[in-house]
């Protein structure tokens, strides 16, 4: 393909490497875990997951006017972030025992794991089919896992990042899409991450309820060039071995936090995924764990702990965004 066109545009190269109905590496392999490409925090430490149930209940009120608790959780892996999070609302609430969690998840093999885990989940795969009612979103790991389009302001012209061949395999290329007077710059933007998002905005507008979204991203206003791979808990340069490893970017949460705005959603954030954990509790709620702990088991367990809130592990890379419909207080997020 890359040779009769003489070049894929990034978005196009990542699309078919991630999502090529045989040869797409979200169909060929399960990339969490150890045995996998990269680890989630639900995988690393159950207590991430626990927090995001405390933050669930402690506004409660504040999401469903109607009391009636409504979850989705979009791209929810092997469930255990589910696990965790209902576990911890089925102690805090009542309601949550009749609660509605809905997984919005592509993948066949996935659905299988998730319902043995979770057996009342219940799929969709357009969110347009979701109940008229306020929902709670959840988007963990989820928007960095897109094809993005890459584009240059530069020297009078605007290019777009392509893929094309070299001598021992691929590299990028720039390739003139127009003419330009604007600034020098540079942007990553993802059409399908940017629609789902906009379309889960206008969901909370309309009907009420909130998205916590967390991941790996920046606040810059002047972007770089974040695309890379993973294989096996490594990071490549995403062009070695297509279809075999992970391909991702760094989400701008700028963008997302002024997409929001612009479509009647208020914003909160982002914080520090180190700030949203422990101002929640997760430091005595390991402590309260450990105790109770085999002595085999702690140095692994601590190990885990320490990965969520390290700032140079997940702690400070890792941010947390919230989307509401109207605003108020939500702790820890500052008005």
């Amino acid at each position: 393909m890359i040779a009769v066109e003489g070049g894929l545009s990034l978005e196009r190269y990542m699309r078919l490497c991630l999502q090529h109905p045989e040869y797409g590496y979200y169909r060929r392999r399960q990339p969490l875990g150890k045995d996998g490409d990269f680890t989630t925090a639900p995988e690393i430490n159950q207590i991430f997951g626990e927090m995001i149930g405390v933050f669930i209940g402690f506004h409660q009120q504040n999401f469903f006017s109607d009391k009636r608790l409504r979850l989705c959780e979009l791209g929810p892996g092997r469930a255990l972030l589910a696990a965790d999070y209902m576990r911890v609302l089925e102690k805090l609430s009542a309601e949550a025992r009749q609660a509605e969690l809905y997984f919005f998840e592509s993948d066949e093999a996935l659905k299988k794991i998730q319902k043995q885990t979770l057996p009342q989940v219940e799929h969709v795969s357009i969110l347009d089919s979701l109940p008229s009612e306020p929902i709670f979103f959840i988007a963990n790991e989820f928007f960095d896992a897109f094809p993005i389009c890459a584009i240059k302001q530069e020297n009078g012209y605007e290019k777009e990042i392509f893929v094309t061949h070299a001598d021992n395999g691929f590299t990028f290329t720039d390739k003139i899409i127009a003419a330009s007077h604007k600034e020098d710059a540079y942007r990553e933007t993802s059409p399908d991450a940017e629609k789902i998002f906009t379309n889960i905005c206008d969901h909370i507008r309309r009907f009420g309820g909130a998205l916590l979204l967390i991941d790996y991203g920046h606040t810059d206003q002047t972007q770089k060039f974040t695309f890379r791979g993973f294989q096996k808990h490594t990071v490549t340069d995403g062009l070695s071995a297509p279809g075999e490893q992970d391909l991702t970017y760094d989400v701008s949460f700028s963008d997302l936090f002024a997409k929001s705005q612009s479509v009647g959603c208020h914003a909160y954030g982002p914080l520090f995924q180190k700030d949203f954990l422990l101002s929640l509790g997760a430091q005595t709620r390991f402590e309260t764990l450990k105790q109770n702990l085999a002595p085999e088991k702690i140095s692994d367990f601590t190990a885990g702990f320490n990965k969520l809130i390290d700032p140079q592990e997940k702690g400070e890379r890792f941010k947390c965004l919230l989307i509401t419909a109207r605003e108020e207080e939500f702790f820890p997020f500052p008005l």
